[in-house]
């Protein structure tokens, strides 16, 4: 198997003491017409695979819709994520289907019991691992992010360099409120107020400085501080389309 579903796809299994709780899914894989045929076979051998397997079962329904493709769902109580993967990866790469396929499933309680809730998404490519994806697992992973960077990896200024407080004119700054917080925050970086920030910190800079370039390229000396302090090479993100 290609790599594995989330922790909690264990609920997705049918069994008598968790009688309560479901995982759905419904979704449709595109089938070129001209590769129908082969896609009947390939998950007629698939399913008949499982069914062989020390599981003995197949965890989904497939049903070919008409001018749409095939249609992956639930029983209407629950789905084998995993037996999703499995198949439309056997698909991908038996009709050489380029495009990813990204289903995604949710789970439910029949009571409002805690923490049983959730979802996940699943990124299917030919010739790959899945990529998988827990709503709750995707949440803490931005939490840990954007958590404070310790005090040990903070790069700072180099204390002996140069001061340097660029004179912006005030009719110049932008006034977009999404904006003038951020670029408040670079200058603030520049004149040596507060450390340099971490990488994410600083690709969120590069997004503030395209949106206003034509700001930036009127003070050539603050974009050289930029550059110098935060390690990123300003001009080369202004002058590319985006």
């Amino acid at each position: 198997m290609r790599g594995m579903a989330p922790t909690l796809g264990a609920i997705q299994l049918k069994n008598k003491y968790m009688a309560n709780n479901y995982c759905q899914s419904s979704s449709m894989l595109e089938i070129p017409a001209d590769k129908l045929e082969q896609a009947i076979l390939i998950v007629a051998r698939v399913k008949e695979e499982l069914e062989n397997s020390e599981e003995q079962y197949v965890g989904f329904q497939a049903e070919f819709e008409e001018d749409e493709g095939l249609w992956i769902h639930d029983d209407g109580e629950s789905i084998d994520v995993e037996h999703v993967a499995i198949l439309v990866q056997e698909l991908l790469d038996g009709l050489e289907i380029d495009a990813p396929f990204i289903f995604n499933w949710a789970y439910t309680c029949r009571k409002p019991r805690i923490d049983e809730f959730g979802g996940g998404a699943c990124a299917v490519r030919r010739g790959k691992d899945p990529i998988w994806c827990d709503a709750r697992n995707k949440i803490e992973e931005l939490l840990k992010e954007e958590a404070e960077v310790p005090e040990s990896e903070i790069k700072r200024m180099d204390p002996q360099g140069p001061e340097y407080s660029p004179d912006v004119a005030v009719e110049d700054m932008p006034t977009d409120p999404y904006v003038v917080p951020t670029l408040d925050y670079i200058i603030s970086i520049v004149r040596g107020e507060i450390p340099v920030p971490s990488d994410p910190a600083r690709m969120a800079c590069v997004a503030t400085l395209q949106s206003v370039s034509a700001f930036v390229s009127k003070y050539p000396e603050l974009l050289a501080q930029m550059e110098r302090y935060l390690n990123l090479e300003f001009e080369k993100y202004l002058n590319e389309d985006n």
